[in-house]
């Protein structure tokens, strides 16, 4: 039996746009999570680290981050393997390309799978590197393992699909083929539990960091222990912050403090969110400004989208015969035939603005949107 760790899709040096207010700060916490995969590999004496692919965001790294990948494999000295993905391709300028890295790092070059065996485990580690941007081949296209008596594992950046893909296409056909005891994937960027086709099984551990409201959910690694016939996994989380998307009912409400301390996990201070308020609010829209300061110590960073639509008393002066009732005839017919929800949302804003200015009042704050 072996025991690895399958990791993936670190993206370092990521532009983390939606990362919050200080973006350099996330960059920095994703090298500290790669650090501490590194760490857990020690600490889980494991045999193997397999990196399937987008390492880094770009092919072009910082040379700061590229050093600092190389001293965090040469201080586990564990043998880790790496298949360049379709981020961090690899080509003449890669910094895959240069010839300082540890020993202990073996990476794929060529885009047809080549074959490692590792004799102090009775072990082939196949896999092969992107060489490009995309790739609609079919990289277990013909592949098949030899010595069957070994263990068989596969590194790989791509999807399992039936169809094409630009991005590695991984028939399941192919898989039963191959006679793999382990497929290890890359590219898919949530947690799979593992599957099992023909005796091979294959698994993406996902990213170990969110960057984005596309991201969310638990991050992590994969520990595999692997024996002919059996392949145990197990998930490690690793991510030291998660990103929410969460839409919560208004309640008619300017100030749903409430109902949003509510719908937050139990543990939510290192957390990124993006709350989007629906359903009815009065004219005055939401104080979203006064959201934000109520949420600065549950929360790591928050955004706040004003849905709501304005309560249906609203409209009950529209059959006054006054300048406030015409105001809001008009913008009652204007809703009822607005093309797209944009546009509704624009005469929703138009309404309390409008409305604030008969009245006498503050004009609302947030708008239909606040962003960091």
């Amino acid at each position: 039996m072996i025991k690895l760790l399958h990791a993936a899709d670190f993206h370092l040096d990521s532009p983390l746009g939606a990362a919050g207010p200080e973006p350099a700060v996330r960059r920095a916490e994703l090298r500290r999570t790669a650090e501490r995969i590194f760490e857990m590999a020690v600490k889980e004496n494991v045999d193997l680290i397999l990196l399937a692919g987008d390492l880094f965001d770009g092919t072009s790294p910082y040379l700061g981050t590229v050093e600092f990948i190389k001293r965090c494999i040469e201080k586990a000295g564990i043998p880790v393997f790496i298949s360049p993905g379709n981020h961090d391709f690899y080509n003449e300028r890669s910094p895959y390309a240069a010839g300082d890295w540890p020993k202990n790092a073996i990476i794929f070059r060529d885009n047809v799978i080549s074959s490692t065996y590792v004799k102090s485990l009775d072990c082939y580690v196949h896999g092969r590197a992107f060489t490009g941007p995309f790739d609609d081949g079919y990289p277990l296209d013909g592949f098949g393992v030899v010595d069957k008596k070994s263990l068989n594992i596969v590194l790989l950046h791509g999807e399992v699909t039936q169809g094409r893909s630009r991005y590695g296409a991984v028939r399941p056909a192919d898989i039963e083929r191959s006679g793999a005891d382990y497929i290890a994937l890359g590219h898919i960027h949530m947690y799979s539990e593992p599957h099992v086709r023909g005796g091979t099984a294959w698994a993406w551990p996902g990213c170990p960091e969110g960057r984005g409201f596309d991201e969310t959910g638990e991050k992590g690694v994969i520990i595999a222990e692997i024996e002919k016939g059996n392949t145990n996994i197990r998930f490690l989380p690793t991510a030291s912050r998660h990103y929410f998307d969460i839409e919560i009912d208004a309640g008619g409400s300017a100030y749903p403090l409430q109902s949003i301390l509510s719908a937050l996990p139990d543990s939510s201070k290192n957390d990124i969110f993006r709350i989007t308020l629906l359903g009815e609010s009065g004219d005055t829209g939401i104080d979203i400004e006064g959201l934000k300061a109520a949420l600065k110590d549950e929360c790591y960073s928050v955004e706040i989208y004003d849905k709501t639509v304005l309560r249906k008393d609203i409209w009950a002066g529209a059959d006054e015969d006054t300048l406030r009732g015409l105001f809001i005839r008009e913008l009652r017919e204007r809703l009822r035939g607005a093309p797209t929800p944009a546009d509704e949302q624009k005469l929703v804003l138009a309404a309390r603005y409008g409305l604030a200015a008969l009245d006498g009042r503050e004009p609302p704050t947030g708008g239909l949107s606040n962003e960091n």
